[in-house]
């Protein structure tokens, strides 16, 4: 292999290297804000008519808003 050919290989690399590392910022950044989001939900709990606990629900529930959001950033079911 060329040193050329080498030398564009290893800026390939390095380019790449930047960007896993831009981009495991931005999720260790989003994971963060996720964790603040569920936070909050926890400390003001639900306010579903059903009076289940946020995880007790079932398919007859009408979740609230709170419960839409925490399923939304779960990737629970929600049937609402």
């Amino acid at each position: 292999m060329s040193e050329d050919v080498e030398l564009m290989l290893l800026a390939d690399v390095r380019s790449l290297e930047n960007e896993v590392g831009r981009l495991a910022k931005r999720l260790a950044g989003q994971t963060a804000r996720i964790a603040a989001v569920n936070d909050l939900l926890s400390q003001n709990g639900c306010d579903c008519e059903c009076e289940h606990h946020r995880d007790e629900h079932d398919d007859t529930c009408a979740r609230c808003l709170a419960c839409r959001i925490d399923a939304a950033l779960n990737g629970k079911k929600d049937d609402a």
